[in-house]
């Protein structure tokens, strides 16, 4: 008697158990297709405990359409090893939404010839865990496809213990098949042309002896061998004792970029020796800013150095500090009235360089204005005509 009183309790303890449990249990009959299902997996799906039909049959028309006949073909492949089997499964609910459940089971009884009589196991509601996961593929998935349009990769580097990790992007941009080297220092280093690297490692090692954040221009020779140039930007993180210890960054391709400015700067540079072989200067101004640049030979036509600080936007400084007093106030009047009638400024006149030399230039100027015919700058040549006017006074005599 005392034996059964102990089995009742125990039996009402497990029923009792499942019915508040959030996993859902069952218990199959593989001979007759009868199933038992714990109160939590009718809650699962959003039934009643007694709304569900507790017969395999059942159980195969509420998987996924998609899913069903390789859920059936698995569980029957695993019930017939031993040991227990794990699955993640789609099934339908009452309101007609699919859940994802991670089932795991095992068959307990078998007949003479080993074949499972008896299986039971549980489900656990995954959903919320599956959802999340997809949501972080799609995320991931979105910032790789962003990196490859962009041609900017990420980049983990922990200085100490020299572990890394790359982006597949990050191994394309440094030449690399992604995951066919180990993301180290060393491989990042290897990735550089051989003249870079001294330069580059020097300077890295650098950042991190100062605890500042890493900028780096460097070439690689690309995918296809081809010379590319990218940038690398990361940002470090420190120990509580202050020395960095990992940096966080991104790699882009900046090869366009560079090479447009490459090409701005011969260009420059040829203007430049055209202008000092024709002893032509350019300035600029800008309304807005009102800041003045000057090229080159603007400076060396004046008598001044290149590179001096830019000369004040003011008309009036301008007059007085390099234009002969003599032709100041016509040089002035005619300047107004091309910017007040929009025409070109084109004038003859004589500069007075720090040296206290007279030369003459010839000075042309296009403004340009809004729509409301506010001036917005101008910008002009100055050409040192001394030479020639020499030379049309000795004719004259």
């Amino acid at each position: 008697e005392e034996i059964e009183r102990a089995l009742r309790v125990s039996e009402e303890r497990f029923r009792l158990a499942m019915e508040v449990a959030d996993e859902g249990i069952w218990d199959w009959n593989l001979a007759t297709g009868d199933v038992y299902y714990s109160p939590g997996f009718a809650r699962m799906l959003g039934y009643a405990p007694a709304e569900i039909n507790a017969h395999v049959s059942a159980w195969i028309a509420l998987l996924h359409p998609d899913d069903a006949p390789t859920v059936v073909e698995e569980v029957r492949r695993h019930l017939a090893d031993p040991g227990c089997y794990s699955l993640e499964i789609r099934i339908r609910r009452k309101d007609g939404t699919y859940c994802w459940l991670h089932s795991r089971g095992q068959a307990v009884e078998h007949d003479a010839e080993h074949r499972p009589l008896r299986a039971i196991g549980t489900y656990i509601d995954i959903t919320e865990r599956r959802l999340a996961n997809d949501l972080l593929r799609e995320s991931e998935n979105r910032l790789r496809r962003a990196q490859e349009a962009a041609k900017v990769g990420t980049w983990e580097w922990d200085v100490l213990g020299d572990r890394n990790h790359w982006s597949d992007e990050t191994y394309r941009l440094f030449g690399l098949t992604p995951g066919t080297v180990a993301p180290t220092h060393e491989a990042w280093l290897a990735a550089g042309f051989p003249a870079d690297r001294p330069a580059v490692a020097a300077a890295a090692k650098d950042c991190v002896a100062r605890g500042v954040p890493l900028e780096l221009e460097w070439r690689t020779a690309g995918q296809q061998g081809e010379q590319r140039w990218l940038l690398s930007r990361g940002h470090p993180e420190f120990d509580d004792e202050g020395q960095a210890v990992r940096y966080l960054g991104v790699v882009m391709d900046i090869t366009e970029r560079k090479l447009i400015n490459l090409a701005l700067e011969h260009t420059r540079n040829k203007l430049a020796d055209a202008q000092q072989t024709a002893h032509v200067g350019s300035f600029e101004y800008d309304a807005e800013t009102t800041n003045t640049v000057w090229s080159d030979e603007q400076y060396r036509i004046h008598g001044l150095l290149p590179g001096s600080p830019s000369p004040s936007p003011s008309l009036t400084e301008i007059l007085n500090r390099f234009i002969l007093p003599e032709d100041a106030e016509l040089l002035r009047r005619e300047f107004l009235e091309a910017v007040t009638q929009h025409r070109n400024f084109d004038h003859e006149h004589r500069i007075l360089r720090p040296d206290g030399e007279v030369r003459w230039v010839h000075t042309l100027a296009r403004p340009e204005y809004d729509s409301t015919g506010n001036l917005l700058r101008y910008a002009g040549t100055t050409m040192d005509i001394t030479n020639r006017k020499h030379e049309e006074g000795e004719l004259k005599k």
